[in-house]
């Protein structure tokens, strides 16, 4: 898996991580969630099959933390949202912020795989008229 528990560690207290996921399976989901999010926005431009299935050193670092504030969050989310700090939501929303960006190309991720031909959304048109108008008189 791309992220592990281990990883979240570096994110949050080890003690704070046992409390919140209450059983393992809520960190797994949580990091599937994370990398859920991440992918609809990069994966036009970025290969992130390719990223996700990497482990250790090769990730990308930027990818690495945002996927692991994302689950930080999400375990947050699925265990305690209560308990959550100001700090844990202002990253979230940073990651979310910068992943926006970099899906509309207004920033690089450097060092990240891009695609040989990105993925364009298609031409899609909505055209006006319809019906002639009717004009009834009584």
């Amino acid at each position: 898996m791309y992220l592990d528990y281990s990883d979240l560690t570096k994110g949050a207290y080890e003690e704070t991580l046992r409390v919140l996921q209450r059983e393992e399976a809520n960190s797994e989901q949580a990091i599937a969630d994370a990398i859920g999010e991440i992918k609809p926005y990069l994966s036009s431009i970025y290969d992130m099959d390719k990223e996700f299935s990497l482990v250790g050193e090769q990730r990308n670092k930027l990818i690495l933390k945002f996927t692991r504030d994302i689950a930080i969050y999400n375990i947050y989310c699925i265990s305690h949202p209560s308990s959550m700090n100001e700090t844990r939501r202002l990253k979230y929303e940073d990651a979310i912020s910068f992943l926006q960006k970099a899906s509309q190309q207004k920033v690089i991720i450097n060092d990240l795989p891009r695609l040989a031909e990105p993925i364009t959304g298609g031409n899609y048109s909505i055209s006006g008229g319809g019906r002639t108008r009717r004009s009834n008189h009584y």
